[in-house]
């Protein structure tokens, strides 16, 4: 089995700030296969479907309802029900770092100081799992603690949307290809390389 968690806080507060761009990925993704409705299950939304792609297996989805930083909690309870293993799970979430509507895997390694990523560090014991990075990058002069917690608005949104949507494709190649994979396709430094990254995706259809 397979897990894709997308990283977020819960409730309407929340909706649709920077922060929660785990929770849209996700969202986008179970749309585009017809998950159908999440179930509230230890402390998180989650959703299961079996996916072709992923040789007949299932894929969970996972929305942790716990608060970004304490969304290891939710992800250890989860995967030791199910006997879940870390190394076939990727988490989504937002990246300060990463320019507005980059993308970036990454496979193990430290939080880079995100806290959601952090809490799964610690309370899962393993820094083997799957990374998606969904860039959002920074404002200057505001605190990046406010800035996270704000909703996109304008043109920023539009450029927000386009990667949430390009994310969301990007999980079928990495349930499908592989992590490797899909860090070569998406791993892009402009928006416009993406056309090209589809055209060879396409290629092993």
């Amino acid at each position: 089995m397979r897990w894709i968690v997308g990283l977020g806080n819960p409730g309407k507060r929340y909706a649709g700030t920077r922060h929660n761009v785990g929770f849209e990925v996700v969202d986008r993704f179970a749309r585009r296969l017809g998950y159908g409705s999440f179930h509230k299950k230890f402390s998180s939304w989650i959703a299961d479907k079996a996916i072709d792609a992923a040789g007949g297996e299932k894929v969970f989805l996972m929305k942790p309802q716990t608060y970004m930083n304490r969304s290891g909690i939710a992800v250890k309870e989860a995967l030791g029900y199910f006997g879940g293993d870390p190394k076939e799970m990727l988490v989504v979430h937002d990246d300060l770092d990463l320019p507005l509507g980059r993308l970036r895997y990454k496979q193990d390694g430290s939080s880079g100081g995100h806290r959601g990523v952090d809490s799964v560090l610690q309370d899962l014991g393993t820094e083997e799992f799957d990374r998606l990075k969904v860039g959002i990058g920074r404002r200057e002069g505001q605190d990046p603690a406010e800035y996270v917690l704000d909703p996109a608005g304008g043109e920023e949104r539009a450029a927000l949307d386009q990667a949430l949507e390009r994310a969301a494709e990007s999980l079928d190649v990495w349930i499908h290809d592989g992590f490797e994979r899909a860090a070569q396709l998406y791993n892009q430094r402009a928006s416009e390389d993406i056309g090209d990254a589809a055209g060879k995706r396409d290629e092993r259809r």
